[in-house]
């Protein structure tokens, strides 16, 4: 009788599930095991329509244990036989606490006590191939909530009001013309520095400079210096120095650096130093040339600072 019960059991659970053997063990309530080859599906729910079941799959020698459903549908994930928690969709995407499903929120890496308190909560750190990039980099939200690193460029302008004279020796005075809306030495031949401050916040990154001035002056040229100087020592350092001979009959000049990387520190002053330079840029050889009226021959019109977040 019992020989005649175990082949019964055999036959039916072939005839429904395809399946190879069926072993039942010999405890109390004892539960079914199907064994299949790999890459066959195992147990099978059905209404005719949608199919879903189990599957063993080997790929490259690594076995892996599915459930999924053999027919194109979705297949939902759910707990207290309530609405979906999980939604897999055929289209590939994946919904996590449908809007439509049971509400709730997702944690990533809490105790299994622990209730999210957002929408996600992760505890610990958060990697995005989406939001790599070279350097620390600040993170924006666009208008639709999503996510973005971008390095943002900004510029600051020291206007000619901006610079004074750094050793005020040599007679002369220095004024801001009306005219031409830049700041002179008022003096024929006449060396002497100008010096401006450029005031950024610690940690941005300067990547450019540029100058703009009036030089029509034959003879003598303009250089400009661009300085850190650490406030608890005693020198600086110049990053950036831009000359170019530009006598003759020019009147409207700019210069422009090549791409910088200065970092302002906190512990120092940038500042940018006009000097008055010969024909071959060599400093102590110039003079500042104004011979007043309408005839200004040199003249600074201000310095552009471009530079980045960090």
């Amino acid at each position: 009788m019992k020989k005649s019960i175990l082949f019964s059991l055999l036959i039916a659970s072939y005839t429904a599930f395809s399946q190879t053997s069926v072993t039942i063990s010999a405890d109390t309530q004892p539960p079914t095991v199907s064994k299949t080859d790999v890459n066959k599906a195992g147990f099978e729910h059905t209404n005719g329509v949608l199919r879903m079941n189990t599957y063993i799959k080997s790929e490259s020698s690594v076995l892996t244990g599915w459930l999924q459903t053999a027919t194109n549908h979705s297949m939902a994930l759910s707990t207290n036989a309530g609405a979906a928690q999980v939604l897999l969709n055929t289209n590939g995407n994946t919904i996590i606490n449908p809007r439509d499903g049971k509400t709730g929120n997702v944690g990533i890496g809490l105790l299994s006590t622990d209730a999210p308190a957002q929408k996600l909560s992760v505890a610990g750190n958060i990697l995005s191939s989406g939001l790599a990039g070279t350097g620390n980099r600040p993170v924006y939200a666009n208008a639709s909530g999503t996510l973005y690193a971008e390095t943002r460029t900004f510029t600051m302008v020291v206007p000619p009001q901006g610079f004074q004279r750094r050793n005020n020796t040599g007679g002369g005075s220095l004024t801001t013309s009306s005219a031409y809306s830049g700041c002179e030495i008022v003096g024929t031949n006449i060396n002497e520095d100008l010096v401006a401050p450029i005031i950024l916040p610690a940690g941005v990154v300067i990547t450019k400079v540029e100058a703009f001035f009036i030089d029509s002056d034959a003879t003598n040229n303009l250089r400009f210096v661009f300085l850190s100087s650490p406030l608890d020592v005693g020198y600086s350092t110049t990053f950036a120095s831009l000359f170019q001979n530009t006598n003759n009959d020019i009147n409207v000049n700019s210069l422009a650096s090549g791409t910088l990387s200065h970092t302002v520190d906190a512990g120092e002053a940038i500042f940018v130093l006009v000097l008055p330079v010969n024909s071959t840029g060599e400093y102590g050889y110039g003079r500042w040339n104004y011979t007043g009226g309408s005839t200004n021959l040199m003249s600074v019109k201000g310095i552009r600072v471009t530079y980045q977040l960090p």
